[in-house]
């Protein structure tokens, strides 16, 4: 969701687990609107000559000539006191721009900017180069202040890439985190008549560190964004500090490039255009099959339930696994298998009653053969592999914390997902592997979050189990970056509270950036009828009024994952 704050944002909502709510877990946005690439790209005319500057931190200016370019849109030029853009209908967009080579202290400042003007924007290249014996900290990215009067709205890329209205005299400090809470490193705001975008080109997985952008209200219309490579600016907004601020070894050189694009009437999309080509580039396309079916949700076990004779939280529905087995879970199976050719069954080895924050359970598999479990679970797979599957149907599980590793049930201590760490991964593959023996097919990846570990370790965990296990659909909650949406698909909520909805509905569009920069990804959305304030979808199971809704999701591109319907 957009957030807009005097200094901070909201803090995390908590995770709700109701069998009767049809409550998963309550999916956080608090980054505050996503900023996509600025200025933009579009027709193309050009010609002129003018001069492309690189420019040093002792401020001497390296010109050479080069093309700039004057189109319909938008045109860049530098002048005497600096760099100038101007749109088409006369706008000045922004004016007298030179970029920072001035660090603060603890920080170093580029060893080289390069401006160069390309068609309806400019082109920022900014070099670190770290000549000391220590890691060093670069300083943040301080970009061109845009000069936008009337009706701004900014592209909120923290969720699904919608444009949202801001309250231009209340919000002084409008931004995110990526990957934490953005969808991808960009930023947009629209005004009547035009856009502006900027894209943050570094490549994530190898300098292994979280951006900020940010935009500030300086008054009288006039905005001013950031790139936030450190906290020194962004430390004290709770939605924009940074987890992993940049550092750059000693003896080493890093390069980070902005680019900023202008457009009229043609949308804010065309102002992403840089970033789409890197990232298309770099990252590829999307590396699975989509498939559009609901799916329906099974829920077992429950903290509501949890009592000193029942501690693991079973649902009358599910029996006692603990003292008689699976065969009344592999009936509720069978019976959504007649509703829905895609099931998925969460908490299927039951609720930690001790450590409850650690719920859902990251053992969803192994425990069923751990010595302290009750010997009627461990017919778990025996039993589960009893339901019968009609051509194309498959069931699943969901893995609870899937990025925290825990070595024994009910813990409170965990480790995060480390590919160097053989030991904690090999008790994840114990439990994937348990769980597709079992005859799982889709595996939903519990809190798979930049939150439990940096998606530096998440990406190239997901990219083993997608590779060494084709026949498995797999799932990462929650909404997850791009770089990780082009592995597999992501977990967005239908419904949950958002003070610029009403009826606590989220989705109101398409997923946008996702079908610009991923065509074909699959997104699944949980419909839990409890969040919205509609009576008639709350209480009208199998109604016409839900029906409606899933077909509004559908129709919008989304696969609704359904609890208690």
């Amino acid at each position: 969701m957009l957030h807009v704050a005097r200094g901070f944002v909201p803090p995390r909502g908590t995770r709700e687990e109701s069998l009767h709510q049809f409550s998963l877990f309550r999916l956080v946005r608090h980054a505050a609107p996503a900023f996509a690439a600025l200025l933009c790209l579009a027709s193309a005319s050009v010609v002129h000559a003018a001069p492309q500057s690189t420019i040093t931190p002792s401020g001497s200016t390296r010109t050479k000539s080069s093309a700039v370019t004057q189109s319909p849109l938008c045109t860049v030029e530098k002048t005497r006191s600096g760099w100038r853009a101007r749109m088409a209908d006369g706008r000045l967009l922004f004016d007298r721009w030179q970029p920072s080579t001035t660090a603060p202290a603890g920080a170093i400042a580029p060893s080289a900017v390069k401006v160069t003007p390309v068609l309806n924007g400019v082109s920022v290249e900014y070099v670190f180069t770290n000549s000391g014996a220590a890691p060093a900290t670069p300083m943040d990215l301080e970009l061109p202040t845009l000069q936008i009067i009337s009706s701004p709205r900014i592209m909120d890329a923290s969720f699904l890439g919608e444009a949202t209205a801001i309250p231009t005299t209340a919000t002084p400090w409008i931004g995110g985190v990526y990957p934490r809470d953005l969808y991808s490193p960009v930023t947009a705001m629209t005004w009547t008549g035009g856009a502006v975008g900027i894209s943050l080109i570094y490549p994530i997985l190898e300098y292994r560190h979280d951006v900020a952008l940010v935009i500030r209200n300086a008054g009288s219309g006039k905005w001013q964004p950031l790139v936030a490579l450190s906290n020194a600016k962004v430390g004290g907004h709770g939605s924009t500090a940074l987890k992993y601020e940049s550092s750059i070894p000693a003896g080493s050189q890093r390069t980070y490039r902005v680019e900023i694009r202008a457009t009229t009437n043609r949308g804010w999309l065309e102002t992403l255009e840089p970033y789409r080509q890197f990232f298309q580039r770099t990252y590829g396309s999307i590396r699975y099959a989509r498939d559009g079916r609901n799916i329906h949700a099974v829920q077992t076990a429950v903290g509501e339930f949890q009592t000193p004779t029942n501690p693991e939280g079973w649902a009358p529905e599910a029996g006692r696994p603990d003292l008689d087995g699976y065969g009344p879970i592999a009936s509720l199976m069978r019976y959504a298998l007649l509703k829905s050719d895609r099931v998925i069954l969460w908490t299927p080895t039951g609720m930690n009653s001790v450590n409850k924050e650690r719920n859902y359970p990251f053992k969803f598999a192994s425990r069923w053969f751990e010595p302290s479990a009750p010997p009627s679970m461990r017919n778990a797979p025996a039993v589960l592999a009893t339901i019968s599957l009609r051509p194309n149907q498959r069931w699943g599980l969901w893995w609870g914390h899937s990025a925290e590793v825990q070595s024994t049930w009910d813990t409170a201590a965990f480790s995060p997902v480390d590919m160097a760490n053989t030991q904690t991964m090999n008790l994840a593959r114990r439990e994937l592997n348990l769980a597709v023996t079992s005859g799982a097919r889709m595996i939903g990846l519990d809190a798979f979050t930049h939150h439990a570990s940096p998606v530096w370790a998440l990406h190239p965990w997901l990219s083993q189990m997608t590779s060494e296990n084709p026949q498995v659909t797999f799932c990462t909650e929650g909404r997850n970056p791009d770089i990780m949406h082009a592995l597999a698909p992501t977990w967005v909520d239908a419904y949950g509270w958002s003070k610029y909805q009403p009826n606590g509905q989220l989705i109101t569009g398409r997923f946008v950036l996702a079908d610009w920069l991923l065509p074909g990804h699959e997104t699944w959305a949980g419909v839990m009828w409890n969040r919205t304030d509609r009576t008639d979808l709350q209480t009208q199971v199998g109604g016409s009024a839900r029906r409606a809704e899933i077909d509004r999701l559908r129709t919008l591109g989304f696969v609704p994952v359904l609890f208690g319907d």
